[in-house]
């Protein structure tokens, strides 16, 4: 690892990135003491016992955890990528011992674990931060801070889990999950060899389960943990389902034994769940549906009675959790429910599943134990995946889903109930090597295989790919070309794609390899880091302490390209008149280096005895073998590349006679153009004078029509206003009497109410005045009264008809012609 990462040339550490030093970091580096208790360990006896999967590196966000020995490890990969950033500015890339003292690693304390870790499993939740350490037997369960302090060694919580089941002697640990609806992520199953599945709450109990589910039913129990029986089979793995082409999915678990026989138990949920209303919604309306179809059309009980049992518990099982939905919650949020009270008691066992047809073997000996079962998140149908000890992989498709079944003490599961299928689609041989094909072990290359069985792990980016890890490196399978054709038969109904082409079968690539050594340093640990920082990233760390780490893309596909550029293109030309380069078709072979996602296209060669130990490799038929299928792939690679290049230059040919054609066509069209203005220029100006002559003569009769016309309307507006002004002052004429009169009879009416107040004086008491000469005053006081307020309504009219006429007057009259019409006026107002 030191002669791949560490170079003498500036240049080219220069072009190195930060992910390229991470293998020297300290981290990596086992000590002396953990090295021979290590070696003590690893005996014919524990190896035997060891059966579970192998993960000593995990990542959760930005830190980077790492199992040595008993110790658990961490670093801030943020930390480094800044020191690394700090040393290329400095120009120190090569003091990597100097720099990387900047991130240095943390040792978690942990006085509890004193057993060999063989795998961590990180459950980064939202509330919790709980690792599971897990030993050949033994389990514990580490609760994080919230920060790491900068300093060599931090103080956590942790909790040896199940202490009465999980101990030396007993039952080996065959892998854990934590369960992904567990509302604090507290819940965590665990998987032994008996078929025991155990359910443990870390928040209330770390000694006893919650729940237990017995995949093997006669499975018998001694001082305290199971114990394995000679006829009695044992449990490989577990996995759980997924929620895109099944509802039942995530409350479903599938459990894989040793023999390849598969059973699965739903619903698998925690006491304390939380789940997405919209998910509760689809999986209510699923149950529903289902028995409005099955319970009316039961006919004969002794028959149907567990199906129709089976549904009515579905319903009151779904109806308890709704009821526990707020009213009003929007779809998307996630609700909190209680299940603590389990109405229903354990849930049925289902299967074994067959699988049909039947899956190649690859040898005739015995059968081969099964390792680790995967199932894919994929659309409109689960695709499980299968891995066996000699390195053999099955692809299968789920055909029945799950649905909720619980154990019903009077009826019996119907026989279609009790075997489920899974169509088995394809069978990859790794070609891994011949110890895993042997059932005895005799050397420390065999013994080194059996350590490490093959374990898969899903990409975190794409549904369609997964990885394998074993001891003899790793490699990674991609099933995107068929699922896609699976999916448009399944989605859109079509029917002209061909199943049995070459194009759907699974992509191999071959990753890493540790088998030409002599004594080969197995693959401990395999994890994928994809961070919206740092990048998407895949880490390989081996036994002997050496650590791989290779940078993945995301794929792009030129066919994908095109296929937008004709969606977006709204004129598409005939194919008679496309381009020459238009009507070639692209090689697959050069899709295949773009669409890989970063996927290395040989194998990186991992060696043993530990990074400053130089390589060791056997001289075996085996090794040149494998020698000889690198170099034959090089070979084809050289050749497709430059296959690639000759269609590239072809195209670019294509590209250029195009454009000198279309190039030569614009240049006879200037021509065209140039000869057509040069004929046409002289009648073209002609046709434009006379058009210009005679929109002039159109345009000099439009003007004098218009002056006519406008002269005539003056004419007419000049008769009216003087009529107008003539009446106006008739009107403002007798506007002026009927002021004077106003003003007299005011006057006249201001003299009467004087003679009145004399009158009605008090010092003249002596003075008669008659009542009937009071009544006569009186009546012609009102009479004048009320002939006033009439005037003054009167002069108010003529006002307001005296502005309305001065208005229109003054518009359409004219001041020289109103003075003479005054005068007039006036003149004959003084005649009469």
């Amino acid at each position: 690892m030191e002669s791949y990462t560490t170079n003498n040339s500036s240049s080219t550490s220069s072009k190195k990135k930060w992910h390229h030093y991470l293998p020297l970091h300290p981290i990596f580096k086992q000590d002396i003491h953990i090295e021979n208790d290590t070696k003590k360990k690893s005996s014919l006896k524990v190896i035997e016992r060891l059966r579970g999967k192998r993960s000593c590196i995990v990542t959760a966000a930005k830190l980077l955890f790492v199992a040595v020995g008993n110790q658990i490890r961490v670093l801030n990969i943020s930390d480094f990528y800044y020191a690394w950033f700090k040393a290329c500015e400095n120009g120190e890339l090569e003091q990597t011992e100097a720099w990387m003292q900047n991130a240095k690693y943390l040792t978690l304390k942990t006085p509890a674990i004193n057993f060999q870790i063989y795998a961590l499993v990180m459950n980064y939740a939202e509330k919790s931060n709980f690792i599971a350490v897990v030993g050949v037997s033994e389990l514990a369960v580490i609760k994080l801070k919230e920060d790491i302090p900068n300093y060599s060694e931090m103080s956590c919580t942790t909790h040896l889990v199940g202490p009465f089941h999980h101990v030396i002697g007993g039952s080996p640990i065959c892998k854990v999950l934590w369960h992904s609806l567990s509302r604090n992520g507290s819940h965590l199953m665990v998987l032994t060899t008996d078929g025991n599945l155990r359910m443990y709450d870390i928040f209330t109990n770390y000694n006893e389960p919650i729940q237990v589910f017995q995949v093997v039913e006669s499975s018998k129990t001694r001082n305290g943990y199971g114990c394995n029986l000679d006829d009695e089979p044992e449990a490989a793995s577990f996995c759980f389902g997924q929620s895109a082409s099944n509802i039942w999915g995530p409350f479903t678990v599938y459990i894989l034994m040793k023999n390849s026989d598969i059973y699965s138990f739903c619903p698998v949920t925690p006491d304390k769940m939380t789940c997405q209303v919209s998910h509760l919604q689809k999986l209510a309306s699923l149950i529903s549906s289902n028995c409005q179809k099955v319970i009316p059309g039961i006919k004969g009980k002794e028959k149907y009675g567990d199906i129709s049992w089976v549904h009515q518990r579905q319903l009151e099982w779904i109806s308890k959790i709704t009821s526990q939905i707020p009213e009003g919650c929007e779809p998307d949020k996630k609700v909190d429910i209680d299940l603590t009270s389990n109405i229903h008691g354990q849930p049925q066992r289902q299967g074994p599943y067959l699988l049909q047809p039947s899956p190649i073997e690859l040898s005739l000996m015995d059968c081969p134990d099964a390792s680790d079962i995967l199932c894919l998140n994929t659309k409109y149908m689960n695709v499980f995946v299968l891995v066996f000890e000699h390195g053999k992989v099955d692809i299968c498709l789920e055909d029945d889903k799950v649905q909720g079944c619980w154990k019903n003490p009077d009826y019996l599961c119907s026989q279609e109930n009790q075997y489920p299928r899974l169509i088995v689609y394809e069978c990859i041989d790794l070609g891994l090597s011949k110890p895993f094909r042997q059932r005895t072990v005799s050397s420390v290359k065999d013994k080194t295989m059996l350590l490490d069985p093959p374990s898969l792990l899903p990409d975190l980016n794409y549904r369609d790919t997964f990885y394998v890890y074993h001891a003899a490196g790793a490699h990674a399978i991609i099933i995107r070309k068929w699922l896609e054709k699976i999916n448009r038969l399944l989605g859109d109904g079509l029917h002209d794609d061909d199943l049995d082409d070459e194009d759907t079968r699974s992509e191999v690539r071959w990753l890493a390899t540790t088998n030409p050594t002599t004594t080969p340093d197995p693959i401990i640990g395999f994890c994928v880091m994809n961070h919206l920082l740092l990048g998407f990233f895949m880490f390989i760390v081996t036994a002997g302490g050496q650590m791989w780490s290779h940078e993945l893309t995301t794929r792009k596909s030129i066919k994908q390209k095109n296929l937008e550029d004709e969606n977006t293109s709204t004129i598409r030309p005939t194919p008679s008149k496309l381009p020459a380069y238009a009507k070639t078709t692209i090689p697959d072979f050069i899709n295949k280096y773009i669409s890989y996602q970063g996927l290395p296209r040989q194998p990186f060669i991992l060696p043993s005895g530990g990074r400053s130990s130089p390589y060791n490799y056997q001289n075996s038929g085996a090794t040149a073998s494998l020698y000889q299928k690198i170099i034959k792939d090089y070979k084809k690679e050289i050749f497709e590349i430059l296959e690639g290049v000759k269609y590239f230059q072809e195209r670019c040919m294509s590209h250029m006679q195009d454009v000198q054609r279309q190039h030569n066509d614009l240049l006879k069209y200037e021509n065209e153009c140039q000869e057509i203005d040069h004929k046409f220029k002289h009648i073209t100006m002609e046709r434009l004078d006379k058009i210009k002559d005679r929109q002039e003569e159109i345009t000099k009769r439009v003007s004098a029509l218009f002056q006519e016309l406008w002269y005539d309307q003056l004419s007419i507006y000049d008769d009216l206003g003087k009529k107008d002004v003539r009446e106006l002052g008739e009107i403002s004429k007798e506007n002026e009497d009927v002021k004077l009169k106003v003003q007299k009879l005011v006057a006249q009416n201001n003299s009467l109410l004087n003679d009145y107040k004399l009158l009605s004086f008090p010092h003249q008491k002596n003075e008669t005045f008659t009542r009937s000469a009071r009544m006569q005053l009186q009546k012609a006081v009102s009479e004048e009264t009320k002939l006033v307020s009439e005037t003054k309504e009167r002069i108010e009219e003529m006002s307001q008809q005296l502005s309305q006429l001065v208005i229109s007057g003054a518009v359409k009259g004219d001041h020289n012609s109103l003075e003479s019409d005054d005068m007039v006026i006036s003149k004959q107002a003084t005649a009469k």
